[in-house]
């Protein structure tokens, strides 16, 4: 009697045309879905004006320099004590 990894194996090594088509289709299915992430984020997505925003807003028009197009911003807010 033989063990289940073995006759998984073996049942993949006799259908391997079968699991490379499954594979391809799967692979394919993920690169149609992972184009459709959206990787944008910002604050307004949490909210529309508040004082934070307006900070923010204030901090990349008057301390942006030039080359800093490619730059990351986060902003933490704190609120409480």
């Amino acid at each position: 009697m033989t063990s289940f990894p073995e006759r998984l194996a073996e049942a993949l090594i006799d259908h391997s045309k079968v699991v490379i088509v499954i594979m391809l289709l799967v692979t394919a299915g993920m690169a149609v879905g992972a184009g459709q992430v959206d990787d944008e984020s910002d604050l307004d997505q949490f909210e529309t004006r508040s004082d934070a925003r307006a900070a923010q807003e204030y901090i990349q028009q008057n301390f942006e320099t030039e080359g800093q197009q490619d730059v990351t911003v986060i902003q933490a807010i704190q609120r409480g004590d």
